[in-house]
């Protein structure tokens, strides 16, 4: 966005994240997820986060709603500083606030290659809502659960063992154009995601 500063992100974004929580809490939606801001320089990335959801934190106790922050990956699969479970623990134990939370994205996991199974148990319950789609690790593709090299058995084995409450999201990628095979897509990964909780 502009000339890439924090600036110029918050300057678009901000207004259109605040609308954001306030229309999930219209809907109902306790959780907002979100791509946070990123740059090269770590420190610089977390000081503006840290300013972003300062701003951000009025809202969300007024709307009672909790900005999960999901683990991203900037280009070519390389470190954007929100990869690691001690990237996105630094935001919720700064905070220690119930309007501050985290959201595990499955596939983008997979792709920076970390063990998930250890992510989850080590954030425990600050893990408020996840993003189930699978890939191979060469590209983002969001695949069906059974569809890539996920080990669900040990995923799903650490999210009972936090005794993990919040939200299973299918974020798979449908390229079938006929609607019939849409319907056919779409009750598979059904079954996969009722497959996937029957091991918790």
């Amino acid at each position: 966005i502009g000339d890439g500063t924090y600036e110029a992100f918050e300057n678009v974004f901000l207004p259109i994240l605040i609308k954001e929580i306030e229309l999930s809490a219209e809907m109902g939606c306790k959780i907002a997820v979100n791509h946070m801001y990123y740059e090269e320089d770590a420190e610089i990335t977390k000081a503006s986060n840290v300013r972003l959801i300062e701003k951000l934190l009025p809202t969300l106790e007024k709307c009672g709603v909790t900005l999960a922050i999901e683990n991203i990956y900037d280009k070519g699969a390389t470190d954007a500083h929100f990869t690691t479970a001690d990237d996105l623990m630094y935001y919720t134990d700064l905070f220690d606030s119930e309007y501050v939370g985290v959201c595990l994205d499955t596939g983008h996991a997979n792709m920076m290659c970390f063990d998930q199974a250890e992510a989850i148990k080590t954030l425990g319950t600050r893990i408020k809502c996840t993003h189930i789609h699978n890939n191979f690790r060469r590209t983002d593709d969001h695949l069906p659960p059974d569809s890539g090299n996920i080990p669900w058995d040990k995923v799903m084995a650490a999210f009972k063992e936090i005794g993990y409450q919040g939200a299973f999201t299918l974020e798979t990628h449908c390229r079938y154009p006929d609607p019939s095979m849409r319907k056919v897509f779409a009750k598979y990964n059904y079954d996969c995601l009722c497959w996937l909780e029957e091991k918790i």
